[in-house]
């Protein structure tokens, strides 16, 4: 007889199947009735004898042996591997062993390097106090509620975790390097170790600093006390705030009219992308939302615009005419004007006026809040590195680290300096005149002719970036030179030519643009280093892909460049939906692009929040 069970392996359905009890016992009866069961028509199988099982095939069987044995061996293994990741006093004790690149920031040109560089050939530690990436171009939208802080920001462990062999960070802060040693020096920020600052030593194979900068106040007295900056997510809250504040203190009823006018003051001291995006954002700020809040505070309110060139946006092309957008928007911008002091309610400028032989009477302007916002100083562990590698005779320059075309820092073996700590000093040709004048020299007659300059200038443009500009005007050059149309040129005519192209030697700007460049150009270089191909790897070579910036009103400026024309300036409506979408695309992450349109939406739909926390 078959049972329920064999029924059941056999693959068969059994159907119209009103009973398979033969008998049923009910409670309080000792009478059993017959059930009666239709009959059903089964295929018969084979009888299993109990406690047989049930027959698999051989390849089944097989196949589930060798899973078994693969499970258990990586079992086994993991719990008897030494780990490939130990680290005992900042040490990496596992094996492989792998060249550690130590770096120091977590900015732009870190993050770039820490998504580029291949963990699988370096063991790569992040050091830095900010514990998280901060997509700064768009800080000023934060300081008025456009954006969200969160939009903004991208934790770094995010970015170290995104591979088998993570990336290690550390929340401190470097403080000194040991270059003899090969060893970073640093401490904890958090101070949670009975008031005890913890300090701890990181050796490395390759060191990246990538520090970044910190504000200039060029001496003026007066600055850091009373001004704001806006470098950092701290400095857009403390600006939000101060913004929220001035206005709540100037409604108080008993508030005079003078203090009142001052509080609603505004100064931004600085004409540059960050203070003109500042004081747009504002504008609007004022415009749309706290005009509906405060309507009877509009009318006192002042935002000025303090610069010392003779024009704001100075670094962008002169056909830009921002002063139209801003004087309908009644901001008063002071151009030729300097800044003496500033004080707790006021600061003092002076007009500069070219060819004055007098200083011009100071004025002084109130104010509830200034921003100050007029370029970079050198980083404090910068300036030490820089005082550490001679500073007369290599690291000459007060403002930053001094590298090559390769991003080495000069003085230094296997260190790198990236971002707005450093900057790039290719050689000057005037150094090495007679040796290029004999290398350009092909057949040794003392001259060269325009064959000969054209073949020195395509061989020496990787060496010398400065001859890039001239890599298409090669014969315009030699022509130039060439007054006596004798058809070659002297070693003098040929000094003429070098001077003049060293002396169009570019510096390249502290922006966000150049150091994430930089930060994948020098991965993508270690990489090859680490496979031994970095002998043929090309110098650093930064490509401009357009500069914006947003004036208020959604109207922005657009300088852009392509291989077709040398330069394009769009300014308007249309900039400001090419700067939105260019912005929005460059988001490092899915999470941040959402965040960032939502908040513009939220923004256009509802307004800015006013709430202050």
């Amino acid at each position: 007889m078959l049972s329920v069970r064999s029924l059941i392996r056999s693959g068969r359905v059994l159907k119209n199947v009103r009973g398979l009890v033969a008998t049923s016992t009910r409670l309080n009866s000792t009478v059993v009735e017959p059930v009666v069961v239709e009959p059903v028509t089964v295929t018969p199988v084979a009888p299993v004898t109990p406690g047989t099982p049930n027959p698999q095939p051989r390849g089944k069987r097989r196949l589930l042996w060798v899973f078994s044995a693969l499970v258990g061996g990586a079992i086994v293994y993991y719990l008897v591997k030494e780990d490939d990741d130990v680290y005992v006093d900042g040490k990496q004790t596992g094996y492989p062993k792998k060249p550690r690149v130590v770096i120091l920031g977590s900015g732009w040109a870190a993050l770039s390097m820490v998504r580029d560089i291949d963990p699988n050939l370096y063991e790569v530690v992040v050091v830095s106090p900010r514990n998280y990436f901060l997509f700064t171009p768009l800080l000023p939208s934060v300081t008025v509620g456009t954006l969200d802080s969160k939009s903004v920001m991208e934790p770094i462990r995010k970015y170290c975790k995104r591979t088998n062999t993570p990336t290690q960070y550390y929340e401190a802060m470097a403080t000194d390097v040991d270059f003899d040693a090969q060893k970073v020096i640093c401490k904890d920020v958090n101070h949670l170790n009975n008031n005890e600052v913890t300090t701890f030593e990181l050796p490395y194979d390759h060191l990246v600093v990538s520090v970044g900068a910190i504000n200039n106040t060029f001496g003026t007295p007066g600055v850091y006390e009373n001004c704001f900056f806006l470098k950092e997510m701290e400095d857009a809250t403390l600006i939000r705030r101060r913004i929220l504040d001035v206005f709540e203190t100037a409604n108080l009823p008993a508030q005079t009219e003078a203090e009142r006018r001052r509080l609603l003051s505004f100064v931004v001291v600085g004409g540059g992308p960050n203070g003109v995006e500042f004081a747009a954002e504002l504008s609007d700020f004022l415009r749309e939302d706290l005009k509906k809040w405060y309507p009877h505070l509009i009318k006192d309110v002042k935002v000025t615009i303090l610069e010392l060139m003779d024009h704001i946006l100075n670094t962008y092309d002169r056909q830009i005419n921002s002063e139209k957008v801003f004087k309908r928007e009644n901001i008063d911008i002071r151009t030729n004007h300097q800044v003496t002091a500033v004080s707790p309610d006021g600061i003092v400028v002076r007009p500069v006026i070219k060819g004055a032989t007098t200083p011009q009477p100071t004025q002084t302007i109130p104010f509830g809040l200034c921003v100050w916002s007029t370029g970079i100083g050198i980083h404090p562990l910068s300036n030490l590195i820089r005082e550490k590698l001679k500073p007369n005779e290599i690291q000459t320059n007060r403002r930053a680290l001094i590298t090559d075309q390769y991003l080495s820092l000069k003085g230094a073996k296997n260190v790198y300096a990236l971002g707005d700590c450093a900057t790039i000093t290719p050689e000057l040709m005037i150094k090495r005149l007679e040796d290029l004048f004999k290398e350009a020299d092909a057949n040794g007659d003392n001259k060269l002719q325009l064959d000969e300059f054209r073949r020195f200038v395509n061989l020496q443009l990787p060496n010398y970036p400065q001859l890039e500009e001239y890599g298409k005007r090669a014969e315009e050059l030699f022509l130039e030179a060439d007054a006596d149309k004798a058809g070659s040129i002297t070693l003098d005519q040929f000094r003429t030519i070098v001077q003049k192209v060293d002396s169009k030697m570019k510096i390249l700007p502290a922006t966000a643009q150049v150091a994430s460049q930089q930060g994948a150009y020098l991965a993508k270089r270690l990489n090859a280093l680490s496979e031994n191909k970095d002998a043929a790897y090309p110098p650093f070579k930064y490509r401009h892909l357009g500069s914006f910036a947003y004036i208020g009103a959604d109207e922005a400026v657009a300088e852009l460049t392509n291989p077709w024309i040398e330069k394009y300036v769009l300014q308007g409506y249309g900039a400001w939906w090419l700067w939105r979408s260019v912005y929005l695309s460059k988001q490092f992450s899915m999470k941040n692009k959402l965040l960032v349109g939502g908040d513009w939406v939220k923004t256009e739909l509802f307004g800015r929040d006013i709430t202050r926390n």
